[in-house]
């Protein structure tokens, strides 16, 4: 699954892939959006903010989290400008830096 976050816009896109290897897309229902933005939330103050997320679940239960906050996401859909500007203005009074993309949307 792969999330994308910005300014409170969104996107989660997902696929399933069976014992045969076939991959097919799955939209996760709304909550687990929900849960990704609260961990984005949750680490903001820290050294740095992540705008991407991955997670990856097999079957065995192992799994993979991973964030990244350096490169833009690549959206499905853009975000709209006031999500940048809200994005903006929830980094005022922390310490840590912003990517270029993020205030070029400026």
């Amino acid at each position: 699954m792969k999330f994308n976050e910005v300014g409170g816009y969104f996107e989660a896109s997902a696929s399933v892939q069976d014992i045969s290897g076939r991959l097919t897309r799955w939209s996760p229902p709304v909550e687990v959006s929900e849960r990704f933005s609260e961990l984005r939330a949750a680490s903001r103050g820290r050294p740095a903010v992540w705008y991407m997320a991955r997670v990856e679940l097999w079957y065995s239960g192992e799994e993979d989290f991973r964030t990244f906050g350096s490169d833009e996401p690549q959206w499905c859909s853009p975000p709209p400008s006031e999500a940048f500007d809200e994005e903006l203005r929830r980094a005022e009074g922390f310490d840590y830096e912003l990517p270029n993309w993020l205030t070029a949307h400026r």
